[in-house]
């Protein structure tokens, strides 16, 4: 049982930014997968708070429960993000305010993610350069003594851990797209504004400009069309093109659409809208996010053979 919550941890760890960085265009697969995981995490966290009277209401289990309570946040069909789902950003000020939501809540998500590292603690035992050599002592005294110290020391190492943390995790986010790129918006309103005054010709050569400026950069346009906003089923923000503007065949961008939903970020006005692919720039912020939790492991097990 210890081995298979060893690969439950691993798989609630790495599996969602594995699988952004696999580029899998899909949901079924990793949502049975964890949804596994979290009931195997419910388990345990029940089975614990029966059996084991130092484990009721101690640190440890609030922290698995907020581990527990944040796999919903990589479930699509509970609160995660749908891996076939274009975001849509916009000028006005609600899209805005939805943006810093969105910034928020993905905050709050690695956030509670890391409550899941608890459980890492727990499986250090079973290292074999982890196990205590020495023979046991008997003696009350000497084990009261000892868990005492022990207590003393690991609390001491969690506060130490915390501020490394704190001072490292935000390095890893120093090549991550930027929060602020008003330049998409900008683009995208300057080819808006062309466009609807009728200049087809002129609207291409924009679209041209516009990828020759994106040229140098990981994330760019590949697809464009005339259209208004509209509401998916869900109610999220989308746009629907108008299939009868022939006009923009004319641009033919020399690198194409992302391999999954997710990674197209679309760009609009109220008339007009520019795909960008963002692949490479969320495969980046996945992998970074990817080294910090190896990170956070690793000092956890530093600390422990100190």
């Amino acid at each position: 049982f210890a081995m298979v919550m060893v690969l439950a941890l691993l798989l609630a760890l790495f599996m969602p930014d594995t699988w952004v960085l696999v580029g899998v265009n899909s949901n079924s697969v990793i949502d049975v997968v964890l949804t596994v995981v979290m009931l195997l995490f419910t388990f345990e966290l029940v089975l614990l708070s029966v059996v084991d009277a130092t484990y009721f209401l101690s640190f440890f289990q609030m922290m698995d429960i907020v581990g527990t309570i944040s796999m919903i946040f990589d479930i699509s069909y509970m609160s995660g993000s749908d891996a076939t789902y274009s975001p849509v950003a916009s000028g006005d000020a609600e899209a805005q305010k939805n943006l810093m939501l969105l910034r928020a809540s993905r905050a709050a998500k690695i956030g509670a993610r890391a409550g899941r590292l608890s459980r890492v603690l727990r499986i250090l035992r079973f290292l074999p350069f982890l196990r205590g050599g020495g023979e046991e002592k008997s003696s009350t005294g000497i084990a009261s003594l000892i868990s005492g110290r022990l207590a003393n020391l690991l609390a001491t190492r969690v506060a130490c851990l915390t501020i490394v943390l704190v001072m490292v995790i935000p390095l890893f986010d120093i090549w991550t797209f930027p929060q602020y790129d008003y330049s998409l918006q900008t683009w995208v309103d300057r080819v808006s504004h062309v466009s609807s005054e009728g200049r087809t010709d002129d609207a291409v050569k924009e679209l041209r400009l516009m990828e020759t400026f994106y040229a140098r950069y990981y994330y760019f346009p590949w697809m464009a069309c005339i259209g208004s906003p509209s509401k998916t089923v869900h109610g999220s923000d989308s746009f629907d093109c108008d299939a009868s503007s022939t006009w923009i065949i004319a641009w033919q961008p020399e690198r194409h659409g992302p391999p999954r939903g997710a990674s197209s970020l679309r760009v609009h006005t109220d008339t007009f809208m520019v795909a960008f692919n963002m692949h490479k720039t969320i495969t980046l912020k996945s992998g970074l996010a990817m080294a910090t939790i190896i990170f956070i492991v690793f000092i956890m097990i530093f600390s422990s053979l100190a």
